[in-house]
């Protein structure tokens, strides 16, 4: 990973005004959002010198106010005094509109006329050949307001180019009756949105100094953001707020964690550049290469991919990287990023959906609005204030990084303490079951179908089964209830592991955790030392945010949401998009058990499994804590040797962890990588024939002959940390990509698996679907 002066971030408290919703009801066209333009100039610097803006949700800086640049701190609904016509506020200068085949919307609303006496006209202008178009815009009046909704939609236009977007309403009333937007270019357009480790912006990304060389030497120029600001909506809206109106972008912050400015082109600026990076800087000359963080300056202000989100970023940059690979058309990327730390899926989706029990609680209960445990935030609200306002852009998909919050939700999944380690937890369905319409797993999918009809309301614009990208939980990540994770994750993926095969696909980032945990020796905080950097300011690496709780590798989360993209959108059909699925196993008498994953799946590729990550076991739990195992255990973990993130199931049941024990097992190592760049072309495949040999599918492990009969189930990367099962990360650090069953090509993580055993093989399979 790159290394980098490590550099403070001030963070960000947000001051909620709430106010009882005096709202009279709407009369909208079909999920037509509607707000103020705020043309954004052309001239990066004018970004952070935008005035004369209020917002209703005040953003406060840690640092006891709004910088020098930041003009304005409150939140409010677009001003409707002065007649005109005007864009949403999902629209700036620099904006993508997604191509071809789809049609791109645009809309916004105006005030002078009424409805019906009203034409609004859309011209687009393209600048490089001078030609341009007019359509026509639907209007309608909204009930109880001063102002009316226009929206148009835009012939198919294929990627690329450099327009200008005129709207016009010739009957409004006002000399000025015009807003255009500059520099807008056609697209994919993709929504990216979650909690804290979607929010984990490029500053805490151990991959930053590369992509910001790149953009440096003229790459991903074909990237531009949007972070939508946060907007905490009840349903109604706060007094004078239209809930599909989205205000006007605020100015732009070149730190504190929210971008804003609206569309962003991408520029670094004078970050801590490679030349400087190679120099005297790293060994004390920060404040030539560096600018120092907690007072930001000018050094600072053009580096608009610094406080994006890491994931989203690294998804497009991936994509674009295969693009030119490929020999393809390096299609505009347009990135939106909708996220709030914290939050809870329930906050994400609508109220009348909860409301109607479409899902049930984990334990099969009534969902009740007290279940959720934060205070400041409704139910229903983040989609009422940060989605529905962009859900009439047309879009090509979304990605989806969220559930910390919901861990705890999980039915008899036993203490977070592993004091009994083997013996506590729920079953895989512990989290919720989509088919019973229960936990988390059915709000993912209720999320997915209500987003869906949402964006596909208008014919001819986003897809009704627009691809939808998810990622599973890291490592360190439970927030305090890892023995939830395995079951967890499974509900987070469709009970299935991969998705729904319905253009849903997942992201593993189990392996991805962060390799430390508090400080420690694992933590090198001084220069000079070689450990992983965990605080702010006192290493040459980049730091954490908050702990472990946000692990830094966002870049292979990203690669791997594009894995999924190319192939199931961009139609590559020789990109993997799933690390190796269990398929079937064998348990023979003599204890040999082989597990075949899926070949169709691999395609190409063949498995690898890497030696365990520790050779001897030690006890003691992910977080150091002591861990009590009864002593007619000891002898069997003895006989099996190293800890593994594979387990066997002794004397237990599917349904209850607590009836049994699951003991380590140790898989056989098999075609270990020929260095770091994999330089064999692919492993257990004949070089010069290009057959592949037998096995090349399936992975080996012995059970002891004495335990085989007793053997009732097998799991596999179902704990929290699972890679590094028996290492102290406050001690010693446990890198990413470090469980062993692996692709050996393109290093995707086997899918968490949970089989029960019958007769000598699996019976069910999680990976199939859920248990019957």
């Amino acid at each position: 990973s790159d290394t980098v002066r490590s550099l403070h971030v001030n963070t960000v408290s947000v001051a909620l005004a709430r106010k009882q919703s005096t709202m009279a009801s709407l009369l909208l066209l079909p999920l037509l959002a509607v707000a103020s333009s705020m043309t954004t100039p052309s001239k990066e610097e004018d970004f952070v010198r935008t005035s004369g803006i209020n917002w209703q949700n005040e953003e406060m800086l840690s640092s006891g106010g709004p910088s020098k640049y930041d003009s304005a701190s409150t939140l409010k609904p677009f001003q409707t005094s002065t007649k005109g016509v005007y864009f949403a506020g999902a629209f700036s200068d620099h904006a993508v509109l997604q191509r071809a085949p789809q049609k791109a919307a645009v809309y916004g609303y105006f005030v002078g006329c009424a409805t019906q006496e009203c034409a609004v006209v859309v011209t687009v202008q393209d600048v490089n050949s001078g030609s341009e178009y007019n359509t026509s815009a639907m209007t309608m009046a909204v009930a109880g307001r001063n102002y009316s909704h226009w929206k148009a939609l835009l012939p198919p236009t294929q990627a690329g180019g450099n327009y200008t977007v005129t709207v016009a309403c010739p009957s409004c009333g006002v000399n000025s009756n015009t807003s255009t937007l500059h520099d807008v270019t056609f697209g994919d357009v993709w929504f990216c949105s979650g909690q804290s480790n979607m929010w984990l912006v490029m500053h805490f990304d151990t991959n930053r100094n590369s992509s910001y060389d790149a953009i440096m030497d003229g790459r991903y120029h074909n990237i531009r953001m949007y972070t939508v600001p946060h907007n905490n909506q009840p349903d109604g809206g706060y007094q004078g707020y239209d809930l599909y109106v989205a205000p006007p972008p605020p100015p732009r912050l070149y730190y504190g964690g929210n971008a804003g400015g609206g569309w962003l082109l991408p520029s670094v600026g004078a970050y801590a550049n490679k030349s400087c990076r190679e120099g005297k800087g790293e060994q004390g000359d920060c404040d030539t290469c560096c600018s120092p963080y907690p007072q930001p300056d000018d050094t600072w202000m053009f580096n608009t991919v610094d406080q994006f989100s890491a994931a989203c970023w690294h998804f497009a940059e991936y994509l674009t990287d295969q693009f030119i690979a490929n020999n393809e058309t390096v299609v505009p990327l347009g990135m939106i990023t909708s996220n709030w730390g914290g939050t809870m899926v329930e906050m994400w989706q609508p109220n009348a959906t909860l409301n109607a029990q479409v899902c049930k609680n984990s334990s099969g209960g009534e969902y009740a609005p007290w279940q959720n445990k934060r205070y400041d935030i409704d139910s229903g609200a983040l989609y009422n204030g940060m989605v529905m306002p962009i859900v009439n852009t047309t879009i090509t998909g979304a990605l989806w990084y969220q559930g910390e919050n919901n861990v705890f939700q999980c039915h008899d999944a036993g203490s977070a303490s592993q004091s009994n380690r083997g013996r506590i937890g729920g079953g895989p369905l512990a989290c919720g079951s989509v088919k019973e319409g229960t936990g988390y797993a059915c709000m993912m999918a209720n999320l997915i179908n209500t987003w869906r009809k949402a964006w596909s309301d208008t014919p001819g614009t986003t897809s009704a089964m627009f691809p939808f990208g998810i990622v599973s939980l890291a490592g360190g990540t439970s927030e305090g209830f890892g023995a939830n994770m395995g079951s967890f994750r499974y509900a987070q993926t469709y009970n299935t592991g991969v998705g729904d095969g319905n253009n849903v696909f997942v992201a593993q980032a189990y392996d991805t955790g962060d390799p430390c945990v508090g400080g420690n020796q694992c933590c090198e905080n001084r220069g000079g030392g070689q450990g992983y950097a965990c605080m702010a300011g006192e290493a040459p690496y980049t730091n954490q945010f908050m702990g472990s709780i946000h692990p830094r590798f966002k870049k292979i989360v990203g690669m791997r949401l594009a894995h999924g993209a190319r192939a199931l959108v961009y139609n590559d059909t020789s990109s993997l998009w799933t690390g190796p699925v269990l398929q079937s196993c064998s348990l023979q008498n003599n204890g040999e058990l082989t597990l075949t994953f899926d070949a169709k799946l691999l395609q190409n590729d063949a498995i690898m499994v890497l030696e365990s990550t520790s050779k001897s076991i030690v006890l003691v739990d992910d977080a150091g804590a002591p861990v009590t195992w009864s002593n007619d255990m000891l002898s069997v973990l003895q006989q099996l040797g190293s800890p593994s993130p594979m387990e066997i199931q002794i004397g237990g049941s599917v349904n209850n962890q607590s009836q049994g024990y699951w003991i380590p097992l140790p898989l056989r190592g098999k075609c270990p990588p020929s260095g770091a760049d994999h330089s064999v072309k692919s492993c257990s495949v004949n070089t010069t024939t290009g057959v592949k040999m037998d096995g090349w599918n399936q992975v080996e492990a012995v059970i002891p002959a004495g335990l085989v009969a007793n053997v009732t189930a097998i799991r596999y990367a179902w704990g929290d940390f699972p890679c590094c099962p028996s290492i102290n990360r406050g001690v010693v650090p446990c890198p990413p990509m470090s469980c062993p069953i692996q692709t050996f090509n393109t290093t995707l993580p086997a899918v968490p698996f949970w089989a029960t055993i019958k007769s000598g093989n699996c019976d069910w399979i999680s990976t199939s679907g859920p248990p019957q």
